[in-house]
């Protein structure tokens, strides 16, 4: 995630999406789509983050997200969670 001077706030909500190079799919059978939500629910207790409606597509994904605290535990989430 791009360095970002604006602090995450608590209780705002934010639109994170990511897609597949060249639009590639990015899951390929419900066993994928299956794991990622399991990896959403892991990382979301472990930074602190309400994930309030999500999308996922065969070649990208939607997340409306909140923050519970006021801290930089969106892009740390999303850094574990796109990089595993």
């Amino acid at each position: 995630m791009p360095l970002r001077r604006i602090p995450f706030l608590k209780n705002t909500y934010y639109h994170i999406f990511s897609r597949g190079n060249h639009k590639s799919a990015i899951f390929f059978e419900r066993r994928d789509y299956e794991r990622f939500l399991e990896k959403i629910k892991f990382y979301k207790d472990q930074f602190h983050i309400s994930i309030v409606n999500w999308s996922l597509l065969p070649n990208h994904f939607h997340l409306l997200a909140t923050c519970e605290k006021e801290n930089d535990g969106l892009p740390k989430m999303l850094q574990c969670l796109l990089g595993s």
